[in-house]
């Protein structure tokens, strides 16, 4: 996909976001920044199974404020199509442009042909997967997100902000340490687990 800048591929586990696949750094971190929000276009392709087009982000007002998070990183377009199989979505492909207007037609179909390969990957891959594996994979892929969660929890309590903003300073970690965004959060919690809480100031009648 030469218009492309990045790619990601998002998996609904129980109802819950995943990315299971990324080009390079830059487009997971643009698939998690909608698992934060709740919102975005690939979340919405899931959510009704019909590919969805941001054709410029400097103009688009949906998914909570997502635009331009996608545009402080030098994209300009997205466009999210789900992985279809049975009628059932199990998740999105979403490609990243870095101009506006960059998916026409001819690339939009491409990328629904190159969504229809990875819905079919996926299926025989759940096929050959007895369910009692397939359960260990997608625990343990979702004890990582897992762990991110949690570290946003920790940013949040000790900095009193947003879990947008507390996702950042955990991002701004990761890109400044060049250490994937799950270890930092890993490293995180381990410290504040380990840390000694301060006591309660006693009153002076005790």
């Amino acid at each position: 996909m030469p218009v492309a800048a990045t790619c990601a591929i998002t998996v609904a586990v129980d109802g819950r976001p995943l990315t299971v696949a990324a080009a390079d750094g830059l487009g997971r971190l643009l698939d998690e920044q909608q698992y934060v929000l709740d919102e975005g276009p690939c979340l919405q392709a899931i959510r009704t199974r019909e590919p969805v087009r941001a054709d410029d982000l400097a103009t688009d007002t949906r998914w909570d404020g997502y635009p331009p998070r996608v545009l402080a990183h030098g994209i300009g377009a997205v466009y999210s199509v789900p992985l279809l199989v049975g009628g059932r979505a199990l998740g999105a492909l979403n490609m990243f442009a870095g101009a506006a207007h960059a998916f026409d037609a001819p690339a939009r179909d491409l990328i629904g042909a190159l969504g229809n390969l990875a819905a079919a990957g996926m299926a025989g891959a759940l096929a050959n997967y007895d369910e009692i594996t397939l359960t260990g994979h997608l625990r343990r892929a979702l004890s990582t997100r897992g762990v991110i969660d949690q570290a946003i929890g920790n940013v949040i309590a000790h900095q009193h902000c947003t879990p947008a903003q507390a996702f950042d300073v955990l991002r701004g970690i990761s890109q400044a340490r060049n250490v994937r965004l799950h270890q930092v959060a890993a490293d995180l919690v381990e410290r504040t687990a380990t840390q000694p809480q301060p006591l309660a100031p006693r009153d002076n009648g005790q």
